[in-house]
């Protein structure tokens, strides 16, 4: 009898490296072949979570404090740093001049700049006080409504010449400058007049016998005899002389 052998089997294992895949950046997609319609994405790096940083109510607090702290120091230094204006009108010679202790010399017409601080303390001397009350200084701008009603520099419209109209007013016709006149308080009307009587003396065609009569009527709601008298007297004798 045959002897029964086994065959025997063997099988053969495929023994298979993986390799590493090659890491695919924006650069190595541009060297792939570009297919129509069809838009290569390249996976994005995630980033951590960003924690929010938190306060306590304590620390919004405290931070809130140093805020304000920091604005009403703001607003305190801007104030320290405000100025007043002021212009000064002579009421006849324009060479006059006017020393103000500690702050120099002005000339009319002339504009002083005084610090806001200064104001109310330094530069308010008596002297001063009585240039404001007869309307010789005049306050332009830095001060608060109230705060002009304290120093009585609260003018009304058409209460107090400014640079421009006293410089024009020879140029003004008889209507406007009547209408000018009328609302002036009397220390500028008498600038006013001041002006016209030192144009007829110097012979200015812009004074005239209509123009004199008319400011020297309105004038003497202030002056019983009239401001412009003297121009009026220096015409009546022109035509009787």
């Amino acid at each position: 009898m045959a002897e029964n052998k086994k065959k025997r089997t063997y099988t053969k294992q495929a023994t298979t490296t993986e390799k590493p895949k090659a890491e695919v950046t924006a650069e190595k997609v541009m060297e792939y072949p570009q297919v129509e319609g069809v838009t290569p994405t390249i996976a994005k790096e995630q980033k951590a979570p960003v924690e929010k940083e938190t306060f306590t109510a304590e620390q919004v607090q405290k931070m809130i404090a140093e805020a304000v702290a920091q604005a009403q120091k703001q607003d305190i230094s801007s104030k320290l740093d405000e100025m007043v204006t002021v212009l000064y009108l002579d009421e006849c010679s324009p060479r006059s001049t006017l020393e103000i202790p500690g702050y120099g010399t002005m000339r009319p017409y002339g504009y002083l700049e005084v610090p806001k601080r200064e104001f109310g303390n330094k530069f308010m001397s008596a002297l001063v006080r009585k240039l404001i009350d007869k309307r010789i200084l005049i306050v332009m701008s830095g001060l608060t409504q109230a705060e002009r009603e304290r120093w009585n520099c609260d003018y009304k419209e058409g209460e107090v010449l400014d640079e421009y109209t006293f410089d024009k007013l020879l140029d003004f016709d008889t209507p406007k400058l009547a209408a000018i006149f009328e609302k002036l308080c009397p220390e500028h009307q008498k600038f006013v007049a001041c002006r016209m009587i030192t144009a007829k003396e110097n012979k200015d065609n812009r004074i005239s016998v209509e123009k004199a009569k008319k400011i020297n009527k309105i004038s003497k709601k202030t002056d019983p005899n009239g401001m412009l008298k003297p121009i009026l007297e220096a015409f009546s004798a022109e035509i009787t002389g």
